[in-house]
């Protein structure tokens, strides 16, 4: 009896907001400095987030919680894979999807803060 398993064939899956339909801009080639432009752009959106987050975690949980460090392999060591926080020593620590999430929603709720206050 042969180990077959690993030749079925799994479709993939759009499991990704990165991955697009035919005809999209990924099919098409960039123009000179393209890639490196939108390279540019997401890594300023990620860091201004991020770090925008853990200011938000900082001040929320009075220091109680706080993000994982850029530079350390932390949250792949000790957290799942996906997970937005996990406990370490007692100390709950925000990853790095966490901490840009947390970013966005400031960002959001900081825009219709404003709106509100523009429109009464």
């Amino acid at each position: 009896m042969t180990d077959d398993h690993h030749l079925i064939a799994w479709p993939s899956l759009p499991l990704t907001l990165c991955s697009r339909g035919p005809g999209s801009r990924r099919d098409r080639p960039a123009p000179l400095g393209g890639k490196l432009a939108d390279a540019v752009i997401e890594l300023v959106v990620w860091v201004i987030f991020v770090e925008t987050g853990r200011f938000v975690v900082a001040i929320i949980s009075l220091g109680r919680w706080r993000g994982t460090f850029r530079r350390n392999n932390e949250e792949r060591i000790y957290g799942a894979a996906g997970a937005l926080s996990f406990r370490r020593d007692g100390t709950r620590i925000i990853t790095t999807a966490g901490l840009c999430w947390i970013g966005f929603l400031f960002y959001c709720f900081l825009g219709i803060a404003i709106m509100l206050l523009m429109a009464g």
